[in-house]
């Protein structure tokens, strides 16, 4: 039985789930993150950097961001030129339409005039360049 499967104990109530022991990578990247800050905001700050260094990509996971680069353009890896997509959650999968006009309102400022919907009841926003985001 795998790890985190709960069990039923003595008295009929399923146990706990466990964690395994050893964390794994992403999980040791988050609880070293400094409660999921890592070096986000130095990159953010900083004019001279272009994108976010491998070890913040989970950490920017986990605040819904995720960072691209045009595969068209065939680029050496430093040389690309990456983008950002941001995801935002509705809750239910249910907006407003004032809720909707504010979410039309970011695309257009921020996502390229796009805003794409998910059939996971997201809205994502792709093309967002570094200087966007605080």
């Amino acid at each position: 039985m795998a790890e985190n499967q709960s069990t039923e104990s003595n008295n009929g109530r399923p146990e706990p789930r466990r964690l395994p022991e050893k964390p794994s990578k992403v999980e040791k990247v988050k609880a070293e993150g400094r409660y999921l800050r890592g070096g986000i905001g130095e990159t953010l700050e900083s004019p001279d950097a272009t994108h976010f260094e491998e070890k913040d990509l989970n950490l920017l996971k986990a605040h819904g961001i995720y960072q691209q680069h045009d595969r068209d353009i065939r680029a050496a890896k430093k040389d690309r030129e990456h983008t950002l997509m941001i995801r935002a959650r509705i809750p239910a999968g249910i907006l407003s339409a004032e809720q909707y006009l504010q979410l039309d309102a970011l695309a257009q400022e921020y996502g390229q005039d796009k805003m794409r919907l998910t059939t996971r009841q997201s809205i994502q926003y792709h093309g967002v360049i570094k200087g966007d985001i605080k």
